[in-house]
């Protein structure tokens, strides 16, 4: 009875008294919330070749080389940028290192579903860095952590339980491949967000490399390394190895030349800084949109105060470009700065030949390596050719059996899907140039349109409130081969969070949902959704329960008024029933006095 009285009593209340929630601040940018909310999780696998494809699908299909072409990668690159901050707070690039230029083979394991940046510490996490010849080894291995411990020259190596080391060059820097000093340095500050904390460029490095080895020289050969100072990167065992040499190189020019180990991963970082920030120079004219660019012209150099860069040596970084092929290290930190952080790739990493069609289209050489032995299409699709054709004269494409089923573009480089086939089609590719040919093979499976059921049924605009879920897993594939598959993008994933065909609303604001289809040829947009978030207005009741639920201060303080209360209910009834005894027994005293007094 008491307790329904209080529910009563606190329903009557959420009818007069309604509130609103007050908006969760949503965070401004993908990396200020995401390694704190676990409802976000990061995301540590690679791209398929195929995602790789959609994300440059512009690019795959031009013809064009030099500063054309450029720009038409400059345009994907640059879109839907986002660049941390240059410090070692939550949001600074040391805390992303933890992440984009970790040791997973020395670190401990982590989850991207339930991982913070505060789990790392001391010694469970290791960085590979740039300069170390040996990044293998735990004994030798350290982080960003090292920097903050004491020099004890009594001790050999670094003790992370007492934090310790036994000198000062063993040490973690923020290195500038394209040096800060170079078109965007800030005297007496931090580099502002852009260019100056671009991750694709900014590596976690060994410091004495960084300071005594390249410091704000230009990368390039040595002439005559025993005339040169031997630089060496230094290890937490104590021990060290040449990482390096610090000269002058054929043309009188002092230079920096890292190990074999690293050069083509500088090489394919100085190309993505001269696209990224190497289009126009009346546009990009700030700290943190500079204009960076080649030179043959050892005269030239930096005009920071038009925030303008220059680099030499071009030559020096596409041989480099070619000997150190990209490694698997560098392709998946690619992908962890391309989905956990800036949203954009390092195109050299993806397509390292890409830096001679750029820079250097007069080298490019004509190669099928990247052209599958099998593809899997539909009818309807376009089959981009990703190869170098100078002269489409030289060039022949050969379609066996062909009923109509495929045509050839007029640059040879486009196969447009027509026809179905019951069997693969064979082409052959050949180029002769000068006698010698160059071929290669293919075979392409073609199915029927695709086709995504009850597509229609997904209305244009979507409107949930906050913890809201929506399933589409009434959406199927027909005509699909086994690899083919539906997949959702949010827009905005603070907002909108996607789990398979199911979606959950986290935060009020507006978003576009994407959905695509996986295939061989890359991701296919089928349908795009606005979809709207709005706050749920609570109630008191709704106020309380959730109040409860999470503050226990105020739990227990609920519980201590209701048990006051009904201590209070108990002891008015206790005194009432005690008030109706003394009246019943009061009554009976004076019926009693009546009866004697008639008596008498």
């Amino acid at each position: 009875m008491i307790m329904k009285t209080l529910v009563n009593l606190l329903l009557f209340c959420s009818t007069i008294l309604p509130l609103s929630n007050k908006p969760i601040s949503k965070a401004s940018s993908s990396f200020d919330g995401r390694a704190y909310d676990s409802s976000l999780m990061m995301d540590f696998t690679d791209s398929t070749q195929e995602e790789i494809n959609s994300y440059y699908t512009s690019a795959l299909n031009s013809s064009l080389t030099g500063d054309e072409f450029k720009k038409v990668v400059y345009d994907i690159i640059s879109a839907d940028n986002y660049f941390v901050d240059y410090g070692s707070g939550d949001k600074g690039v040391n805390q992303w290192y933890k992440i984009t230029d970790r040791n997973w083979e020395l670190s401990r394991e982590i989850s991207p579903e339930t991982y913070k940046f505060s789990d790392d510490n001391k010694d469970n996490f290791y960085l590979s860095l740039l300069y170390f010849e040996d990044n293998t080894s735990k004994e030798k291995a350290i982080n960003n952590y090292v920097n903050g411990f004491k020099v004890d020259k009594s001790t050999t190596k670094v003790d992370f339980e007492k934090e310790t080391r036994p000198n000062n060059y063993i040490q973690e820097d923020k290195e500038h491949i394209w040096d800060k000093s170079n078109g965007f340095n800030e005297s007496g500050g931090s580099p502002t967000k852009g260019a100056g904390t671009d991750l694709h460029h900014l590596l976690a490095a060994d410091h004495n490399t960084n300071s005594a080895g390249h410091n704000n020289l230009d990368f390039g050969e040595v002439a005559d390394k025993s005339a040169s100072k031997v630089i060496y990167c230094y290890y937490a065992d104590g021990s060290k190895d040449i990482s390096g040499y610090r000269g002058e190189s054929k043309l009188g020019q002092e230079v920096f030349e890292p190990s074999d180990k690293y050069k083509g991963d500088i090489a394919r970082a100085i190309f993505y800084m001269a696209t990224r920030y190497g289009i126009d120079k009346g546009k990009n004219n700030s700290k943190a949109e500079p204009y960076l660019h080649f030179s043959d012209d050892l005269n030239e150099v930096e005009d920071i105060s038009n925030w303008t860069g220059v680099f030499h040596n071009l030559d020096t970084l596409l041989e480099w470009n070619q000997i150190d092929p990209v490694s698997d290290y560098e392709k998946h930190r690619n992908n962890l700065i391309y989905k956990n952080v800036q949203r954009n790739r390092n195109p050299f990493i993806d397509f390292p030949l890409w830096a001679n069609r750029i820079f250097a289209p007069d080298t490019l050489t004509v190669s099928f390596d990247n052209v599958k032995s099998e593809y899997f299409t539909h009818v309807g699709d376009k089959l981009n050719l990703d190869i170098y054709i100078p002269d489409a004269s030289k060039f022949n494409i050969e379609i066996e059996n062909n009923d109509n089923n495929i045509s050839v573009s007029e640059d040879k480089l486009t196969l447009s899907i027509n026809k179905a086939s019951s069997s693969p089609i064979k082409v052959n590719l050949t180029y002769t140039d000068n006698g010698e040919t160059i071929s290669k093979s293919t075979s392409i499976n073609i199915k029927d349109s695709l086709i995504v059921n009850n597509i229609d049924s997904i209305p244009n605009k979507l409107e949930l409130n906050i913890n809201d879920t929506y399933s589409l897993e009434n959406l199927s594939l027909v005509n699909n081969y086994h690899n083919e598959k539906i997949i959702l993008k949010s827009s905005d994933e603070n907002l909108l969070k996607v789990e398979n065909l199911t979606l959950k609303a986290v935060e009020s604001g507006k978003l576009t949902l994407s959905i695509y289809v996986q295939t061989d040829l890359g991701n296919k947009l089928v349908k795009e959704v606005e979809v709207e978030i709005n706050s749920k207005v609570e109630t008191f009741l709704d106020w309380f329960i959730n109040k409860f639920n999470s503050d226990s201060t105020f739990k227990w303080i609920v519980i201590g008024v209701v048990c006051l209360v009904i201590f209070l209910i108990v002891l008015i009834i206790v005194l009432l029933i005690r008030h109706k005894k003394i009246k019943k027994s009061t009554v009976k005293k004076i019926s009693k006095k009546i009866k004697k007094s008639k008596k008498k």
